[in-house]
């Protein structure tokens, strides 16, 4: 009777080891810099005023920089331009601060930063630019008819037109500032780094608030309409994230909104 001999198992290959995921207290850095560069740009703003509100005085304002826009707004607009170019430079450096971190860290990037599927997420931003439409008539034609006026659009378009809008340098910078740079690095910021690790540590009402709450505060109008108004684009933007299951569908969404804000600001929509 012959022994049986087992047969060697065959090597299993080696399963690569799961990424390692950033602590909480690994984005604290991270944050900290995004907040010195809010800082600096609210620094950069004043400073910037001061110039223009001088050099307005002197008549030393380039033609170019304020062309097509009324003279009595020349100074405004001036200003309005230069604020926007600076927003757009602590945008790119914010957006520019969570790519290399991510780079650098050697880790997973957190969940919330990354940005899911493109269809789903145009089409969740298209949804939600409906719903905003929507929602805007109602409440409009609702203060319309129990108060006689309009109050809802001026709001959502951030005032109505602006002859300063007119000047292209302004227009195509406040576009940039609005429609580009500042929807990729806020949802970067307030969706990726503050909402997503939020919700998993608080559940999403609660994290949906703070999220909201930050995103307001970066704006820097603490006016209570502006202020409520920014809280709730934050809360909208928030279920716009959970929608798509990532960053696109609110940078979309946001994007379109600013976007088309900015445009319809231009006077010649309205001449």
């Amino acid at each position: 009777m012959t022994e049986a001999h087992a047969v060697p198992a065959a090597p299993s290959p080696a399963t690569p080891a799961p990424a390692a995921r950033p602590r909480a207290s690994a984005l604290i850095p991270l944050l900290c810099a995004v907040v010195a560069l809010e800082c600096a740009l609210a620094l950069a703003g004043t400073a910037c005023e001061e110039r223009v509100r001088e050099a307005a005085r002197y008549g030393t304002l380039p033609a170019w920089l304020t062309a097509g826009a009324p003279p009595e707004r020349a100074a405004d607009t001036a200003f309005e331009t230069a604020a926007y170019a600076l927003t757009c430079l602590a945008r790119i450096l914010q957006t520019a601060l969570v790519f290399v971190w991510v780079r650098r860290t050697r880790l997973d990037p957190p969940a919330g930063l990354r940005l899911g599927g493109s269809a789903r997420a145009a089409g969740v931003a298209l949804g939600f630019l409906g719903l905003v439409a929507l929602g805007a008539a109602g409440l409009e034609l609702a203060f319309r008819l129990l108060f006689d006026s309009g109050f809802v659009l001026p709001v959502l378009l951030g005032g109505g037109p602006d002859p300063a809008y007119g000047a292209w340098p302004h227009f195509t910078v406040a576009l940039a500032a609005q429609g580009v740079c500042g929807p990729v690095a806020e949802e970067a910021i307030c969706r990726g780094l503050v909402y997503a690790p939020l919700r998993d540590r608080l559940g999403i009402p609660r994290a949906v608030v703070l999220s909201a709450m930050v995103f307001a505060a970066i704006h820097r109008n603490f006016d209570p309409i502006p202020f409520t108004m920014i809280a709730t684009g934050g809360v909208l933007f928030a279920a716009a994230y959970q929608a798509g299951r990532g960053l696109a569908a609110p940078i979309l969404f946001h994007a379109a909104y600013n976007g088309l804000v900015v445009a319809l600001r231009h006077p010649g929509w309205w001449a």
